[in-house]
């Protein structure tokens, strides 16, 4: 589960430069999402969008840390982010992005 205490989502910067954003607001990829914005505010979830970007901009590690996740990509988008991550998943993710 994903919980937030004031804000929907953080960022996480690695020390080799990759930064991880995980988001849960009503207008994110995740379940529950309502582009309308008419929904009920809610500071839980149990899937995040994922995005992932580093110093340089290099988009080539996004496709690395998301490998074998290519399901969770919203149709249409660019592959900078994925929605409907788990915390599972995240986990993955995040290892992926530490050791990029």
């Amino acid at each position: 589960m994903f919980k937030s205490h004031g804000t929907p989502g953080f960022h996480m910067t690695f020390a080799n430069g990759i930064t991880i954003s995980v988001q849960w607001s009503i207008t994110h990829y995740r379940t529950g999402r309502d582009i309308s914005g008419n929904s009920e505010i809610s500071n839980e979830s149990p899937d995040a969008e994922v995005a992932l970007w580093d110093d340089a901009g290099d988009l080539s590690l996004r496709v690395m840390c998301f490998e074998g996740f290519r399901e969770y990509l919203p149709r249409g988008h660019h592959e900078g982010f994925m929605g409907w991550v788990s915390p599972e998943k995240l986990a993955i993710i995040l290892a992926n992005a530490a050791k990029a």
